[in-house]
Order: C-alpha cells, then sequence, then structure tokens
C-alpha cells in the first residue's frame, strides 16, 4: 500500500544504519516491529 511505501522511505536511512552497526540482530526485530506497527 502507499503507506507501506512511505514507511519503507522513512525508515530507509535508519535500516541502513542498522546494517552499518554491528548489531545486525536488531534488523529482523526492526522487520517485525514495522509489520505490526503496518497491520494497525
Amino acid at each position: 500500500t502507499t503507506a507501506q511505501k512511505t514507511l519503507w522511505a522513512v525508515l530507509a536511512p535508519e535500516t541502513r544504519a542498522l546494517i552499518d552497526n554491528p548489531d545486525v540482530m536488531s534488523l529482523p526485530i526492526l522487520v517485525i516491529l514495522i509489520i505490526r506497527i503496518s497491520m494497525f
């Protein structure tokens, strides 16, 4: 949906920062949070 595209556009820099950081394990958690937020 458009809301999901907007959400991804907003969170894209943060996800890139997470990938650059050593703690990549928090990336799946972030994805799960995004999915749950977009459901509500």
